[in-house]
């Protein structure tokens, strides 16, 4: 690729990674991690976008964005500190006359270099992530989470069929209720089947996203530990469809449970919060797993 069609993908990637920040902290607070929000911009790039992208454009300014890496190897970016906690409309003014700087400092940057090169990861700063739960106390209060089949247990109602105020009731209007009393039992076993196989449906997407933040084997790093909130949070951001805190934990749940290997993966309880314990991954395996229990590999 020469230097004037790269130039051009990166000036439009600078401009829809501001645009995808701005639509991502108009529902979180958190910056986000750089493969969370990655997905986003491709799609409005048009074309992959990857972290050579981001070292190009830091090596040409280093301040459009803030870029650090985590000492678990996460790379999170940010607006510039002073685009960071002011208004939005303050800061879509600011976005235009940034994307324009980066503009003029890559055209004169190219009047005196052939290639662009990419900023070294070394001289990223490196923070403590802030993701991680690391915990230091032990807790005497620590359980693993399971999906409770009895919130989607549905019991028929009974129905008083003698009689109806002072009344006896006909024939007639007892065959009536008692059809009427089925129709809602059979309604909420169909619910809770729709309910099941989505959740099902779901699970390669959330794995997939768990095995890009899960230790690898080249990393002295063999758990991560990471808060439900902050984990769901993360897999909706990375998700196009809108899914509900809720419907996100019973995935969650029901991949652990699927999995059935507490030492790989597992949500469990301390100290009131709910954590998600990741170890290595074996991907491949996994995934023959998780297929056999889809609803939509059958």
């Amino acid at each position: 690729m020469d230097s004037e069609s790269e130039a051009s993908l990166l000036k439009k990637v600078v401009r829809q990674t501001f645009n995808a920040l701005s639509i991502h902290f108009s529902k979180s607070f958190n910056a986000p991690y750089l493969h969370s929000l990655s997905p986003h911009v491709d799609r409005l790039c048009g074309f992959t976008v990857s972290l050579d992208h981001y070292l190009k454009i830091y090596n040409i300014n280093d301040s459009i964005f803030e870029l650090t890496i985590t000492d678990e190897g996460n790379y999170i970016i940010n607006f510039s500190k002073d685009m960071q906690g002011i208004p939005n409309l303050s800061r879509i003014r600011l976005i235009k006359s940034r994307v324009e700087l980066f503009n003029a400092t890559l055209d004169s940057y190219l009047q005196s270099h052939s290639t662009i090169s990419a900023y070294s990861t070394a001289r990223l700063p490196v923070i403590p992530d802030p993701y991680t739960i690391d915990y230091t106390k032990k807790s005497n209060t620590k359980k693993r989470l399971r999906n409770d089949s009895a919130k989607f247990n549905f019991k028929e109602r009974k129905v008083e069929t003698s009689n109806f105020g002072d009344c006896k009731m006909s024939v007639l209007d007892r065959i009536r209720l008692k059809e009427k009393s089925t129709k809602e039992t059979s309604s909420r076993m169909e619910e809770k089947l729709k309910h099941e196989n989505y959740v099902q449906s779901q699970m390669l997407k959330f794995y997939e996203i768990l095995y890009q933040l899960s230790p690898k084997p080249s990393s002295k790093v063999t758990l991560k530990t990471f808060s439900t909130k902050q984990l769901i949070s993360t897999i909706q951001d990375s998700i196009s469809l809108p899914l509900s805190d809720s419907i996100c934990l019973d995935v969650l749940i029901k991949l652990c449970d699927t999995l059935n290997q507490p030492e790989k993966l597992s949500i469990i309880e301390k100290n009131a919060i709910k954590v998600v314990k990741i170890s290595l991954l074996d991907r491949e395996g996994d995934h023959k797993i998780i297929s056999s229990h889809n609803p939509q590999h059958h």
